[in-house]
């Protein structure tokens, strides 16, 4: 087959269903935006936007997502799914929406990316229906005040009729069905997430609605956010899982995998809470936690092993250092351990995580502990004594709720950190956080916290603009916009099995270090590289060497040195850099090559080198 020549820009599409009334479309605009979808037996597999300047068949898109799919005409096996229908009468099917018109009739050989709004291909089963099969999923949708009134319908080849009793998961409502008539009607309040679906009688959507104006001031804020990381060099395990939650495009994937840090100083004997913040950040950057080994003794064993076997027999706490007897390091490694749906006695860690509970309802006297316990208890709500104690802890945060919106730090401030995270403890007991009773005179805890937006990032209690309190808006941020946790969040945890691009050619431009002794603290270093243009196109590039200083579970940017220099196609051309190394603290050296200073779109894998 001729490989055509075309340009796809993915994206995680957050508008996930047409709706007349709200527009929550992907930024990204011209030329040809498409919509795909894959919806598995259990799941769904991938949804991303996709901007096409070319044509381009579906088969040749799917096979680009799925290099083992060897799609033609007929689909076999994708993204890890074989139907068998000769046993199960399961089989893929797809459809296409064009101007909101339903089209079945074509195989993803005969149909063009760029002839449609929507694709979504799926698992259908013909068992069901009469022999029909899994019917596709037509939903209208209509505002009347701040109530929605949906209409549900089921599509066949022949037929689209009323869909009685199809389940509706709608957040901060509940599970709910339909009528009769495929009605249903809600109170719309901030922004939700409804889930539609009856698999396998009725194919799975997931549509997004919410107050434009509350949309418009989270959406907005979010983009300063990303504009603002965008600038940064690295993310660390609060910004990656939060960037991956609003990410669109391929780029953005592929710079939350380049930047996140790992390892972030870890070893054998850090604490437990760098652990489960490493696991969760690489999920969050499409990788697989279990290829991250440590040296332990004389083998080596991956991060989620370690942490696990951290978990101590006699009251089920997870410690490896003296400070991991703390609320926050036992909440994340519950989440963390979660997320990759490990095997340990989470009944024991839930117990010791409720152990930290004070008689007034808080944990460890504060509300920020308390919110971030609260993550973690929504898991295990069928753990004896949790409902209970989630109960008295929302009782003690909301009796603490300031005039203003907002809550108070540990300094006795209103405090954007502590804000953030009650947000994010609401969202993951599916309690709204822009519900009235979350408010006080007329202010809700959004408010609160956008009172400390300045510019793209957020200023601290104190009033100076803040690192710390600005990732954690932009994680609470995140998940008030999805309407759902990150931490529950079943795509971060499938993200590392579906990437949508290959670690192995992902960059044209090759860095190549000319040299290898070590560089000492209290001396000159000059990084050497070869840059080599593995493209087609003569390229103007940015190459910067960066000092990191390690401090603690963060590294900081101390200083860097950059030049732009024109590589022609096929050509390598030597670079360098350097400056003094302080002699005190410790320190990273990486050479960095970029599209250019102002995007830092990362184009080659950095070279690291370790201070001595």
């Amino acid at each position: 087959m001729k490989k055509r020549i075309f340009s796809l820009i993915l994206a995680l599409t957050l508008i996930l269903g047409c709706i007349p009334f709200v527009e929550m479309g992907a930024y990204a605009a011209t030329p040809q935006e498409v919509r795909v979808r894959v919806e598995g037996k259990d799941k769904t597999l991938y949804d991303r936007k996709v901007t096409v300047t070319d044509d381009v068949y579906c088969n040749e898109y799917l096979n680009m997502i799925d290099n083992k799919a060897n799609i033609k005409g007929f689909i076999n096996t994708l993204l890890g799914e074989t139907p068998d229908y000769e046993k199960n009468k399961d089989s893929w099917m797809n459809y296409y929406v064009k101007d909101d018109v339903i089209d079945t009739s074509k195989p993803v050989n005969e149909y063009k990316l760029n002839d449609a709004d929507g694709i979504v291909v799926y698992v259908a089963n013909f068992n069901v229906n009469d022999g029909d099969g899994t019917l596709i999923p037509v939903v209208d949708l209509e505002k009347d005040g701040n109530t929605v009134e949906m209409a549900v319908y089921g599509k066949s080849w022949k037929v689209t009729t009323p869909y009685d009793g199809a389940e509706l998961k709608i957040s901060y409502v509940g599970n709910k069905k339909t009528d009769k008539d495929g009605k249903y009607s809600f109170n719309m309040k901030g922004i939700q997430k409804i889930q539609v679906g009856d698999y396998p009688e009725l194919v799975r959507k997931t549509i997004y609605v919410g107050e434009e104006e509350v949309l418009q001031k989270v959406k907005s804020t979010i983009e300063d956010l990303k504009d603002y990381y965008n600038k940064q060099d690295t993310l660390d395990h609060w910004v990656a899982p939060a960037y991956f939650m609003v990410s669109e495009t391929d780029n953005e994937f592929k710079q939350i995998n380049y930047k996140y840090i790992f390892p972030e100083v870890i070893t054998e004997k850090s604490s437990a809470v760098k652990y489960a913040g490493n696991i969760i950040g690489l999920l969050s950057a499409g990788k697989n936690p279990k290829d991250i080994k440590i040296q332990c003794g004389d083998s080596e064993k991956d991060i989620i092993t370690i942490l696990k076997e951290s978990q101590r027999k006699e009251d089920g706490k997870f410690i490896i250092d003296q400070y991991d007897n703390w609320t926050s390091t036992q909440a994340f490694a519950i989440l963390a351990l979660d997320l990759v749906d490990e095997n340990y006695d989470k009944e024991k860690a839930v117990k010791a995580l409720l152990s930290y509970q004070n008689k007034d309802g808080d944990f460890s006297g504060s509300v920020d502990m308390t919110a971030m316990t609260l993550f973690a208890l929504a898991n295990h709500r069928d753990v004896e004594g949790v409902e209970s104690a989630i109960q008295c802890a929302l009782e003690n945060i909301k009796d603490q709720q300031l005039n203003t919106g907002g809550f108070l730090n540990f300094g006795g401030k209103d405090s954007p950190e502590t804000n953030a995270m009650v947000i994010k403890a609401l969202v993951a007991l599916d309690i709204n956080p822009l519900a009235d009773e979350w408010k006080k005179d007329g202010n809700s805890v959004l408010d609160a916290l956008l009172a400390f937006k300045q510019g793209g990032q957020f200023k601290s209690a104190d009033g100076q603009v803040s690192a710390t309190s600005t990732k954690q808006a932009f994680s609470a941020l995140a998940d008030l916009y999805k309407a759902e946790s990150m931490y529950h969040s079943q795509s971060l945890k499938d993200h590392y099995k579906f990437s949508s691009f290959d670690e192995t050619d992902k960059y044209e431009f090759t860095l190549t270090r000319d040299g290898s002794s070590n560089f000492e603290k209290g001396q000159e270093a000059q990084l050497n590289i070869d840059v080599k243009n593995n493209s087609k196109n003569n390229k103007t590039v940015t190459f910067a060497v960066t000092l990191y200083k390690l401090n603690g579970y963060n590294k900081e940017l101390y200083t860097y040195t950059f030049m732009k220099k024109e590589i022609n196609a096929g050509d390598t051309e030597e670079v360098a850099g350097g400056f003094l190394i302080p002699s005190e603290g410790d320190y990273q050296i990486k050479g960095i090559l970029w599209d250019d200073f102002e995007n830092k779109n990362p184009i080659a894998e950095p070279i690291t080198v370790e201070v001595q």
